[in-house]
C-alpha cells in the first residue's frame, strides 16, 4: 500500500515537471517563430549573493556562494508599458540605467518576453549617451 502511494506521488511529480518543461519549450518556440524584436530601456541593474546546494542531498550537500546579477527593463507594446527582469550568473554590471536592451516578445502576449542573445550568450545592449549632469 505504501509503495503504491509513493509511486503515485512520484508519477505526479514527474508529470508536473514535464508540464513545466513543455510549457517553457513551447514559449521558446513561439518566440522564435512569431516574436517581435524591439528595444527596452534598462531601469535597474543590481547584484545579490545567493547560496546554492551542490552535490547529493543525501550525502552532505555543500553550500556554494554565488553572485547573481539582475537587470530590470521596461518596454512599450500595443500602447501599454511592460516591465520585466532577467537574472544571470554572468556579470551584467556593464549595463547602465538608461541603456537599450534588445528583447523579443510575443505580439499576442507581450508579458512573454526574453532578451535577445548574441552568439556568445551575452545580451545585445546599446550604450546610451551619458549626461554631463549627475542625478542624485
Amino acid at each position: 500500500m505504501k509503495r503504491k502511494r509513493s509511486i503515485q506521488i512520484l508519477a505526479a511529480i514527474i508529470l508536473v515537471l514535464g508540464a513545466i518543461i513543455g510549457y517553457g519549450i513551447l514559449q521558446h518556440k513561439r518566440l522564435k517563430e512569431r516574436g517581435i524584436e524591439t528595444f527596452a530601456v534598462v531601469t535597474k541593474v543590481y547584484s545579490r549573493t545567493e547560496y546554492r546546494n551542490e552535490g547529493s542531498y543525501r550525502l552532505r550537500p555543500r553550500r556554494k556562494k554565488v553572485t547573481v546579477y539582475y537587470l530590470r527593463y521596461r518596454f512599450c507594446a500595443d500602447s501599454s508599458e511592460y516591465t520585466d527582469e532577467c537574472r544571470r550568473t554572468e556579470n551584467l554590471l556593464t549595463a547602465r540605467v538608461g541603456d537599450s536592451l534588445q528583447i523579443c516578445y510575443l505580439p499576442e502576449n507581450p508579458k512573454v518576453n526574453r532578451p535577445v542573445h548574441r552568439g556568445d550568450g551575452s545580451y545585445v545592449l546599446k550604450r546610451s549617451a551619458r549626461s554631463k549632469y549627475r542625478t542624485k
